[in-house]
């Protein structure tokens, strides 16, 4: 049966967390305590690697694999926006002092974090005009079915379930589904929700041509304290700050380069060009700055009969 919101799916049950996603609301689970910028201590270390769960099988690899293929075959919209979402979760996780394990848990949870839009219409994921009210409700449903989807599969590692369900809580808690408010959503899904909505305005869509990274930025430091984490927004924007000076500087290097480059070569056919003024036998100085061919070119010209 195809998870979709109709008369077959009880949309009361689907709307429930599920126990491990309640476990870390609750906090009765590690996961949601987390806090970022801890000292990596071995103590403190030791104890943020324990609430994590290891890392995947090669089963559950797999698995992951083909449900992200089959969400980007039914949405060509999402091609790369898992993958690009999962690295940039990771990436504010390490900004964030979190553990290696933590960061490849965010960035399984990040490929996964879209999965329930599996169960939604065509005709709604593929739209280019504005949504009515119930259309854009049953849109919001691809967080509890995608819950429900990695459910069986990763029941025991709540931090994938977590972040399908809650990655579009707002940290102000006007999001959805559940309204979570701050710290009392999980750390991972506020970390998965910034990644989420950097991407989704670098990008197309149907109804909207992607924005320039800049303007993408702006918007992210507008919604710190609303839509987004302080926390997590801050350390993205030290993320894209440092790999645009990094960008800069890369091309700055490589303009040098290219100067340096042709300022060679223009010295060297000018030394040749005037040699050529003075001396028709040019054939010894080329020989002494190591350019094969060029002696024999020169000789074979029509100038030199």
């Amino acid at each position: 049966m195809t998870l979709t919101h109709c008369e077959t799916t009880d949309v009361a049950m689907l709307r429930r967390p599920s126990e491990a996603c309640r476990k870390v609301w609750r906090g009765t689970s590690d996961l949601g305590r987390i806090e970022p910028g801890r000292a990596l201590d071995t103590g403190e270390s030791a104890r943020t690697e324990g609430a994590w769960p290891s890392s995947p099988s090669e089963s559950q690899e797999t698995i992951v694999e083909s449900l992200i293929r089959a969400l980007e075959a039914r949405d060509p919209y999402t091609l790369g926006h898992s993958l690009r979402v999962a690295q940039l979760a990771a990436k504010i996780g390490a900004e964030l002092g979190l553990t290696v394990r933590a960061q490849a848990e965010l960035r399984c949870a990040g490929e996964l974090h879209d999965i329930g839009k599996i169960g939604i219409e065509d005709a709604l994921l593929k739209s280019d005009g504005a949504l009515s009210a119930e259309e854009y409700r049953r849109v919001c449903d691809h967080c509890v079915i995608g819950e429900r989807i990695l459910e069986p599969l990763f029941r025991d590692r709540p931090v994938i379930t977590g972040v399908a369900r809650w990655h579009h809580e707002r940290f102000d808690g006007t999001g959805y589904p559940d309204r979570l408010k701050g710290e009392k959503i999980p750390l991972p899904a506020r970390i998965v929700a910034v990644a989420d909505a950097y991407d989704a305005m670098t990008s197309a869509r149907a109804y909207r041509d992607a924005l320039p990274d800049s303007v993408a930025a702006f918007e992210m430091a507008n919604g710190i304290g609303g839509q987004f984490d302080p926390t997590c927004a801050t350390a993205l924007l030290a993320i894209l700050g440092r790999e645009r000076w990094e960008r800069r500087r890369a091309a700055r290097r490589a303009r040098k380069r290219k100067r340096a480059g042709c300022s060679s070569t223009r010295a060297f056919c000018a030394m040749v060009w005037n040699r050529l003024l003075v001396d028709p036998a040019p054939t010894a100085a080329i020989a002494n700055h190591s350019v094969q061919g060029s002696q024999a070119a020169l000789t074979h010209h029509p100038g030199y009969g």
